[in-house]
Order: C-alpha cells, then sequence, then structure tokens
C-alpha cells in the first residue's frame, strides 16, 4: 500500500503555471484553470519590434481596442493590462475554462493579424507570437497584489518612466 501511494503523489501535485519558455521542447500540456481565482496572462512576440511594436501609437490603439472587444465577447473580466514593446501582461478573471480558450485562440490572431495587416490570402511567412501564452494562477490577496505591482512596473517601464529592472530567470517575459 505505502508504494501505491508514492506513485499518486505526482498526479496530486497541481500546476499553477503554463506556456511560455516553460514549454519549450516539451509537449502539449493541459492549462491550469480555477473559476474562482485570476490568471496572470503573457503574450510574448519577437516580431514586434519596430513598426509593429506594441508600443507604436496606432498598434497600441488595436491592442486595447481588440482587447476590449474580445475581453466581452469571450465574458473575460480584465483586472490590469500593461502594453510594452514586444509583449502583453493580463490580469483576467475567466467564467469558465471554455471562455478563457476561446479568448485564447481568438485574441492573439487576430491582434497579428491587425498588426501585421496579414490576411488569409497573404499570411505573414513567420511566426509572429514567440511562444505559446504564458498563463499563472493567481491567489487573491497578497499574489493578486503582487502581480499588480508587477504590471504597474512593466507599465512604467514600458513608458520610460522608470528604469528597465532585471528580472530573475523565473520572469515570464
Amino acid at each position: 500500500m505505502g508504494s501505491r501511494q508514492y506513485s499518486l503523489l505526482p498526479e496530486l501535485k497541481r500546476q499553477y503555471e503554463h506556456g511560455g519558455q516553460l514549454l519549450k521542447g516539451k509537449r502539449k500540456s493541459r492549462r491550469p484553470f480555477n473559476r474562482k481565482k485570476p490568471l496572470h496572462l503573457v503574450f510574448r512576440s519577437d516580431e514586434a519590434k519596430g513598426r509593429f511594436s506594441f508600443l507604436v501609437p496606432q498598434n497600441r490603439k488595436k491592442v486595447m481596442d481588440l482587447l476590449k472587444r474580445f475581453s466581452c465577447v469571450c465574458q473575460l473580466r480584465i483586472y490590469d493590462s500593461a502594453i510594452n514593446s514586444n509583449h502583453l501582461h493580463l490580469l483576467v478573471g475567466a467564467l469558465d475554462k471554455r471562455s478563457l480558450i476561446r479568448f485564447l485562440r481568438s485574441f492573439p490572431g487576430a491582434l497579428a493579424m491587425s498588426i501585421t495587416g496579414s490576411k488569409k490570402a497573404s499570411p505573414l511567412t513567420k511566426r509572429f507570437w514567440t511562444v505559446r501564452v504564458y498563463s499563472r494562477i493567481v491567489e487573491w490577496g497578497r499574489g493578486f497584489g503582487i502581480v499588480k505591482d508587477y504590471i504597474l512596473q512593466n507599465t512604467l517601464e514600458s513608458l520610460g518612466l522608470i528604469p528597465y529592472q532585471p528580472r530573475k530567470n523565473r520572469a515570464p517575459e
């Protein structure tokens, strides 16, 4: 009976993070979700440079418009967001996993097509998004506050109001 308990330990260990650099070179796995807790999402693109940068005024407006539209359609509540030159941070709440998956399938594609001007008839030659969307379940209270502060720090850095502060390797950027 003792060996059976040990064999169940990996199954009992909960996963709270998914995507980003965590999945480089690994097969697809299930994205963790808890409808009662918010999620920290990071969309990263190495192609978002120069005229494709998210900080270019017309691209920033496109990001905000699409984010508002898709969050309404997919019934996502956006608690906070940061738009940086090559990545986006979102702190969101979803009613159910289906609406989250719907958002993660539609928003990044629509944003990439809008910014690059590509269409189905003339697609991009390179992938716009560098890695899969990073997501992490956030605990209410202190954890929520830490992520909000992190998103604020990213916003201030992108606006040039504070200097960039290097992160530990654990950061999803």
